[in-house]
């Protein structure tokens, strides 16, 4: 069934906080109701724990909580811009999120921090092949429920305002109710980005991205098979000259290695390609 604009979502999120020394709680609950499927209603906890430990310079978290969260066709279309122009939307539920993690700093200049979580989720969006039209170039969207890890660090270096470098590594395993996996979503994303700013001039970019384990489902004479996607490795470069502080011009390269990879299925990345302009802000 296609989704009903005059459909509604309400969602309110009461909560109160607590300092005590080093410790910060937070205790509320997440009340939602929406108009589909004859009207649904839910309470989720909205529980959260903070501690700082040396002077605030190692911070241990956890909490317990839930969401609903409003479907949208610009939500999957910002996704997958490939999506067919009336796809079912469902609301996403997220019954329960369980996770912990701590933040830490080593020195003025660098920032680590790690999170692991467990959530139980309904109406996930997942994309396939919408096998109805002919070229098979266009995405359909199906709703499965699942449980999904999520492992998450990252590393923050600054050096004043001149140099900053961030990597992340972030690896989901998705166990699905009905589908075998969850289509076109990676395992394992990592990423690293350099900025350099020269005395507010020069404004310079790097950075490298990775993707891995993005499973696909594919159709060959009524026979469903599962494919796996070749992994992304990309590169991309830019750099901005201010001549005023209202007239910019920048420069962004992307794909520097060239490759030819599939994010989405059937469609290929452009290899090499730059942009070049100039901004001006008024």
């Amino acid at each position: 069934t296609s989704f009903n604009q005059d459909q509604f979502l309400l969602r309110i999120n009461p909560y109160m906080e607590a300092r005590i020394n080093d410790l910060h709680v937070r205790a509320g609950f997440i009340a939602g109701y929406e108009s589909a499927d004859n009207g649904n209603l839910v309470l989720y906890p909205d529980i959260s724990l903070k501690i700082s430990l040396n002077e605030h310079r190692f911070l241990i978290m956890g909490g317990l909580e839930g969401d609903l969260t409003r479907s949208s066709f610009n939500k999957l279309a910002e996704t997958n811009p490939f999506v067919i122009s009336q796809p079912d939307m469902k609301n996403t539920l997220t019954r329960v999120r369980v996770y912990g993690g701590l933040r830490t700093a080593i020195g003025p200049r660098i920032n680590l921090s790690a999170r692991v979580s467990s959530e139980s989720v309904r109406n996930m969006a997942l994309f396939t092949i919408d096998t109805l039209f002919p070229l098979q170039n266009r995405f359909n969207v199906l709703y499965d429920d699942g449980q999904i890890l999520t492992l998450r660090a990252e590393m923050n270096y600054q050096m004043a305002e001149r140099l900053k470098v961030a990597a992340k590594v972030l690896f989901r395993d998705h166990n699905m109710v009905n589908e075998t996996y969850a289509w076109h979503e990676p395992v394992l994303t990592t990423g690293l980005e350099v900025r350099y700013n020269m005395a507010d001039k020069i404004l310079a970019y790097a950075g490298l991205s990775y993707l891995h384990g993005m499973r696909i489902k594919t159709f060959s004479e009524g026979v469903k098979t599962t494919e796996t996607l070749p992994d992304i490795f990309d590169i991309s470069l830019g750099a901005e000259y201010r001549y005023t502080r209202l007239l910019s011009g920048f420069v962004r390269i992307n794909n520097l290695a060239a490759s030819r990879y599939y994010r989405w299925q059937h469609y290929p990345s452009h290899r090499f390609n730059f942009m070049m302009g100039v901004t001006y802000a008024l």
